[in-house]
């Protein structure tokens, strides 16, 4: 009996796996642990058009080759087609957002120094939504590149 027991515990542990978290195509972020939310933002994403800031009632504007490439080891290249805005490490933060929730708050500056915090809100039918934190925000749509 007791060797039967030491052999189903020994079993149970080589059985057992680490969950693997994949990526959604709908999935609300913000409120998500910081696993999740770099599972989800992996890879390559253009952006494709922004809305609010300080003209909240203007149309969207229209971009289609400012890219953000996000890496598992923390790292972003933010750039368009031809020129790399920034390269660098992102900083990870808890913290209240302009909106009162806590969450993890995407920062880096680019290269002329220019901070860069973002809400990573939420994928909505395979369109990241990432949004300024500050109180007069843009919303930015960005789609994944292949």
């Amino acid at each position: 009996m007791k060797k039967f027991l030491i052999f189903s515990l020994f079993l149970c542990l080589f059985q057992c796996k680490k969950e693997e978290i994949k990526p959604s195509s709908n999935i609300v972020l913000y409120n998500q642990p910081l696993s999740v939310i770099k599972a989800n933002i992996i890879g390559s994403w253009q952006l494709c058009f922004t809305k609010g800031g300080y003209c909240a009632v203007c149309p969207p504007v229209k971009n289609g080759y400012i890219f953000y490439d996000f890496f598992k080891n923390d790292r972003v290249i933010y750039r368009d087609t031809s020129f790399i805005f920034a390269d660098t490490t992102i900083n990870w933060a808890y913290l209240r957002d302009t909106f009162g929730d806590n969450t993890y708050i995407l920062t880096f500056f680019d290269k002329a120094s220019f901070p860069h915090n973002y809400i990573i809100d939420r994928i909505l039918n395979d369109t990241l939504l990432i949004m300024d934190n500050s109180f007069d925000y843009t919303t930015y749509y960005l789609i994944r590149s292949y």
